[in-house]
């Protein structure tokens, strides 16, 4: 077939009457180019236009199906607080995901698509906000420091290896590694005396994503313990490679960690970190430890310990709304999963305006060439894959 149509070989290709496509491209609902009298449609166009009616439709069906959508399935969200009045915040709903949130989609659960989201967009927060620091105080010298360039200080990790294991395959193709969780890792290294370490990483449990399709289970306190047990013993590596140590304790990294799960905290592990179990535990005296719920948008950490608290904000989990580069990397993910989505149903969904959705949607598609496309609808622009 040609790579550019007529509107005849268009509708030849729809299987529908020549009006009905020449209807459509005086409408603007199918972008053309007009060479003298003759109508020329590309075959992306076309593909356009063919994903953005099937997005409509999803939409539609979502919409006179909506007690039976996942996302009907949550909690409502409870009011975000910050640390001491979260007990009250989180109430019998939060508690309740978290004593019980079960093994099935019908309890909360999420699908390894979102769980995929949720990281994404919390990353993208997480570097957002530290690229924004110029000066930061070392929380264990008092010293203040003046950083020139966080993006040479910047180092990132994700479990690649252990998702292929999961699904046990030897190879991961794009579809895959956009569809699922990576369990990434990002820290940035302060180098001083001690260094000052700031960590953001995500928790799932890779095996059940890949399994099932959804998790609701919250990570409790045995993988919180996994976790700090390794960055314990990474510390400890660290410190034995440094020669003629007169006091560890000197050369010991501070370490901010914020440990972020799209399923969210059981309740025995608010418990330890609340209780600075963490600290005095395995991830020793100089590891802060501050849990992040993504599905819920809360942050836990122990009300003693004043560095978590000042390094709090850099691990909110606002929602994909917050910053243009989260809301651009919230509808990438949703259009690589769905195939397109509606801005207008976007917008309504994060609480942003619409003309706010508009140009993250047209940053992605300018930075993502010909990936993806916006497509003019009656009930406002769609964005699709192209």
């Amino acid at each position: 077939m040609s790579q550019y149509l007529s509107i005849q070989e268009a509708a030849n290709a729809l299987q529908v009457d020549y009006k009905v496509v020449y209807r459509l491209v005086r409408e603007g609902r199918i972008p053309s180019a007009r060479v003298g009298w003759q109508f020329r449609i590309t075959q992306a166009d076309l593909n356009a236009y063919l994903n953005a009616e099937r997005t409509k439709q999803a939409a539609n069906a979502r919409e006179l199906s909506a007690p039976l959508d996942e996302g009907a399935s949550l909690p409502a969200k409870p009011p975000r607080a910050r640390n001491g009045a979260r007990n009250e915040a989180r109430n019998e709903a939060g508690s309740g995901a978290r004593n019980g949130a079960g093994s099935g989609a019908g309890n909360g659960a999420i699908s390894k698509t979102m769980a995929r989201r949720l990281e994404r967009s919390f990353i993208a927060r997480f570097d957002e906000k530290v690229a924004s620091v110029a000066t930061i105080l070392h929380p264990a010298t008092g010293k203040l420091l003046r950083i020139g360039d966080w993006q040479a200080l910047r180092v990132e990790e994700e479990e690649l290896e252990e998702l292929m294991v999961a699904l046990n395959t030897a190879f991961l193709d794009w579809q895959t590694l956009e569809s699922a969780p990576h369990n990434t890792r990002v820290r940035y290294t302060v180098e001083e005396t001690p260094d000052l370490v700031i960590e953001a990483r995500v928790l799932t449990r890779l095996a059940a994503f890949c399994r099932a399709g959804f998790d609701g289970e919250p990570m409790g306190r045995s993988a919180l313990a996994e976790v700090m047990d390794a960055q314990a013993r990474e510390a400890q590596q660290a410190v034995a490679t440094v020669a003629n140590v007169a006091n560890v304790a000197n050369v010991a990294a501070v370490t901010v960690v914020g440990l972020a799960s799209p399923t969210g905290w059981a309740d025995d592990a608010v418990a330890e970190v609340r209780g600075g179990g963490s600290r005095a535990g395995g991830g020793g005296a100089g590891a802060h430890v501050i849990l992040v719920d993504l599905r819920r948008e809360t942050l836990d950490f122990d009300p003693d310990d004043d560095v978590a608290a000042r390094f709090a904000a850099l691990f909110e989990p606002t929602a994909a709304a917050d910053t243009p580069l989260a809301l651009r990397e919230g509808l990438r993910a949703e259009v690589d999963e769905k195939g397109g989505v509606m801005l207008r149903e976007f917008t309504q969904r994060c609480g942003v305006d619409e003309a706010t959705v508009a140009e993250a949607a047209k940053a992605l598609v300018a930075a993502a060439g010909a990936t993806y496309r916006l497509v003019p609808d009656k009930a406002g622009q769609i964005l699709v894959r192209a």
